[in-house]
């Protein structure tokens, strides 16, 4: 999303996916794919950027404190980096950020929470993923109701016929993120 609004965009996936990379090239052909173990492509991409440049990293892949570590790594040469999913693992991640002093801001903060009821602003979405996903679930003929199967394939389909999606999906508010400050905020 963030090349489509002129950013320059490195994508780099430790095990891609032939057709997340083949949808990604065809609606975003600015965005380099790089594959391989992000732990080291990161901090060489974020190198090689000219010093006039404004880096920030989203860690999406690697989680929490291992993507610290890569993060504190390259620090010197972001604006800031951006950690999925901090709000998982019972706070240990705020938790290390504020232990080692990191200037950040959380997405589940009470205020932010408030102002823009992230939950109400996301649920078109989730709701309009469930629909999209359930219009290709086989559904019973006589009833109409979704076909719940065992087998590995249907395994993204609960009980009651709801999708779940690796990653939260199905509920997009649920999970949060963290913004940390790099080392060439200003």
């Amino acid at each position: 999303m963030q090349a489509v609004h002129g950013f320059k965009v490195s994508s780099v996936e430790l095990l891609p996916m032939p057709e997340v990379s083949r949808a990604l090239r065809e609606t975003a052909p600015s965005v380099a794919i790089v594959d391989g173990d992000g732990r080291q492509l990161v901090q060489a991409i974020a190198r090689r950027r000219g010093a006039a440049e404004r880096v920030a990293v989203i860690f999406d892949g690697e989680k929490r404190q291992t993507a610290y570590e890569t993060f504190r790594s390259i620090k010197g040469h972001l604006t800031l980096g951006v950690f999925d999913d901090t709000n998982l693992d019972r706070g240990a991640f705020p938790l290390l950020l504020r232990n080692r002093e990191e200037v950040a801001w959380h997405t589940w903060d009470c205020s932010f929470l408030r102002a823009h009821n992230d939950s109400r602003i996301l649920e078109p979405y989730s709701h309009a993923l469930r629909r999209q996903v359930l219009r290709a679930v086989p559904r019973d003929p006589n009833s109409g109701e979704p076909i719940v199967r065992t087998s590995a394939i249907y395994k993204a389909i609960d009980q009651q016929g709801r999708p779940i999606f690796h990653g939260g999906m199905e509920d997009l508010s649920r999970f949060h993120l963290s913004i940390v400050q790099g080392g060439v905020w200003g």
